[in-house]
């Protein structure tokens, strides 16, 4: 305890002793004297910071303001483009897509090439194309029908982060030149006539001329044999030129199927549709359409020619 004390009584003298600089003698000051510090170019007085940091705020009032840089500052999200686009030959259409998402464009072409400069992933499967945008930026692919008259279609995808996967049908639209037409005009009135009443009886009507009936035994055979689906009939719609048989599709598989409409082969078939998708999750359903030409039909039912 003694010692304890004395160190504290003798403590201040050597404090002061140690810290005194031996070459500045201290002065006490006089009663009431005050002293002025001397000026000093680096050390702003309160009065210079507080009229520096008003001007800085004044200053940064006037900047534009800066977007935050993520997903906070990314544009809102577009609108879902349509299921079905009409596009023109030589002109490029625009529509959003999902970013980072599998996209699925079905094509009116059934043999095509494909010419993209992007870092997208683009793969072709029958009619579609897989399209996997791997970032923002906006880029266009060309599609080029393989048959004659080798149109050729354009499409300008732009990617965003908030949509999901976007499945779209590519419709040809406008007239072919005027050579193509006179050297193609039945072919073209003829499939025009295929597809305006698959389009009709897609939509759940009876096409004019037409007349709708239950399946009989000397129909064609329904549906088509693809893996993984089950075919079962559902109606027919009859004309007196066309035969247009409707069935029921199922996928009963444990994954997304697509029905690739090229391996429906048959005499007398002139087209095959599905509605509304060809592409069909597991346990989902779609509708297949199969236009057979009448007089063929009865044919083959009636003397079992190939």
């Amino acid at each position: 305890m003694n010692l304890k004390w004395c160190l504290l009584l003798i403590s201040p003298s050597l404090w002061a002793a140690d810290l005194s600089p031996p070459s500045l003698p201290i002065r006490a000051l006089e009663p009431n004297q005050t002293t002025e510090p001397t000026p000093n170019p680096d050390v702003l007085a309160l009065a210079d910071i507080e009229r520096l940091v008003a001007a800085e705020r004044t200053r940064l009032g006037t900047l534009p303001q800066v977007s935050p840089v993520g997903p906070a500052a990314e544009s809102p999200a577009p609108a879902l483009p349509p299921g079905q686009i009409a596009v023109t030959e030589g002109v490029t259409l625009a529509f959003p897509v999902g970013m980072g998402q599998i996209n699925r464009i079905r094509t009116p072409f059934r043999e095509f090439r494909v010419l993209h400069q992007s870092t997208a992933t683009v793969k072709k499967q029958g009619h579609s194309l897989y399209v996997t945008p791997l970032d923002g930026q906006p880029f266009a692919v060309y599609v080029e029908d393989k048959d004659p008259p080798h149109r050729t279609i354009g499409v300008l995808l732009r990617p965003h982060g908030s949509l999901p996967p976007v499945q779209v049908q590519l419709t040809l639209s406008g007239t072919p030149t005027s050579t193509t037409t006179q050297s193609a005009g039945p072919v073209e009135t003829h499939f025009a006539r295929l597809r305006q009443t698959l389009r009709t009886v897609a939509q759940g009507l009876v096409p004019q001329g037409f007349f709708e009936r239950m399946p009989r035994s000397d129909d064609p055979e329904f549906g088509c044999a693809i893996p993984g689906f089950r075919m079962q009939p559902d109606r027919v719609v009859e004309g007196s030129e066309l035969l247009v048989l409707i069935t029921h599709v199922t996928n009963q598989s444990i994954e997304t199927l697509e029905i690739d409409e090229s391996v429906c082969v048959a005499p007398g078939l002139l087209a095959v549709a599905t509605f509304p998708d060809a592409v069909v999750a597991a346990g989902g359903h779609t509708t297949l359409m199969q236009v057979y030409r009448h007089e063929r039909v009865r044919s083959v039912v009636s003397t079992g020619a190939p």
